[in-house]
């Protein structure tokens, strides 16, 4: 089946990092960030006090993960997923001091 993603319109790359929490040698946690995603493919726009971001509809992005973008550090809020026939999901997120 051919990608319904309109690849053209992604005309940004992005880098997706996911947390994982464990805990010090005291039991405090300790979250560490990690590349989940290297170079994805993205539309992003700025959205009244956060961002707006398109990203192909088959990309693993959840709730909380960070969202890299040209020197910029977005968490994301909120995924809508979008359907297979549009080829796109939109995230929201906002921009946050690493």
């Amino acid at each position: 089946m051919t990608s319904r993603t309109p690849n053209h319109l992604l005309d940004q790359i992005v880098a997706v990092q996911r947390v994982t929490i464990t805990t010090d040698a005291s039991g405090s946690p300790v979250r560490t960030w990690s590349t989940h995603l290297a170079q994805l493919r993205a539309a992003v726009q700025f959205y009244e006090s956060s961002y707006r971001l398109f990203v192909p509809v088959d990309a693993d992005i959840a709730e909380a993960d960070r969202v890299l973008w040209e020197g910029h550090t977005l968490v994301v809020s909120r995924v809508q997923k979008s359907n297979k026939a549009v080829g796109v999901q939109s995230i929201l997120a906002k921009e946050v001091q690493p």
